[in-house]
């Protein structure tokens, strides 16, 4: 497998910018800006930087796969092989985080090292290149990094939760709410799209002459990722319904 020159080019400087925003502007800008972030302890620290990195790199992602979705016609279940070059760009940003992310998430391993996250940093780094190298299902490439969208609300959702910003908060309610209509939009019902174009990808006998490769990260990688996004919807379902129970004065305890 060999990546064209600008691809590459693109997985360096997003993993270099990324990691310049993570160790050297975010924590400057969350001590100006998050009074409260100098007294958190320099575990917590370290995940918020990591995750103010991973809302600019999910920002840019999310519009771009929602641009080409837009703007690109031929970006479809039916279409085997396309090369698309705002889908393949998309996927080297995305590559570039990923190995940056990594290398983060190994060196402070000690604060937020997690074997999941490990999981889903491998599988995606596969099926990326596998999309990246050839140019195949680039409707199906595209769908996985429209999930990113969901991300930046997540973090904030988090973020909030170490700040204990209360859950009776205006602002609170609005992102909780909104991670959990965007998840649902972004994430499970691109879920039941991606399956049903997977349904019409199968009836072309051109899909069953692609890379194998491709095939597995089609296949193998939707599975993994639809499962581990039915797992976190649940997670945060029930934030939701504790906020709602909160809000409606039935659970006292939480506040």
């Amino acid at each position: 497998m060999v990546l064209q020159t600008i691809y590459v080019i693109t997985v360096t400087v997003t993993a270099l910018t990324l990691g310049i925003i993570c160790l050297l502007v975010a924590p400057r800008l969350l001590r100006r800006f998050v009074p409260k972030y100098a007294e958190l302890p320099i575990g917590t620290r370290v995940e918020f930087d990591t995750r103010v990195m991973s809302v600019c790199h999910s920002t840019v992602v999310g519009l771009l796969s929602i641009c080409t979705a837009l703007v690109d016609d031929s970006i479809q279940p039916h279409v085997i092989r396309y090369d698309s070059f705002l889908v393949k760009l998309t996927c080297a940003i995305v590559l570039g985080y990923m190995c940056i992310d990594t290398l983060l998430l190994c060196v402070f391993w000690r604060y937020k090292g997690s074997l999941l996250f490990l999981f889903h940093h491998i599988v995606t780094t596969w099926v990326l290149l596998t999309f990246l190298v050839y140019n195949n299902l680039p409707y199906f490439a595209n769908s996985l990094l429209i999930m990113e969208v969901a991300n930046p609300f997540m973090h904030l959702r988090w973020m909030m939760g170490r700040l204990r910003t209360s859950k009776t908060s205006l602002k609170y309610a609005i992102n909780q709410s909104t991670v959990t209509v965007v998840f649902l939009l972004f994430r499970l019902v691109n879920a039941v799209l991606y399956w049903k174009g997977t349904y019409i990808a199968l009836q072309n006998d051109e899909y069953y002459g692609i890379e194998l490769t491709t095939i597995f990260g089609h296949l193998l990688g939707g599975i993994i990722f639809h499962l581990m996004n039915v797992y976190w919807f649940w997670k945060i379902w029930i934030g939701t319904v504790k906020m709602v129970k909160i809000l409606m004065g039935i659970d006292k305890k939480s506040i």
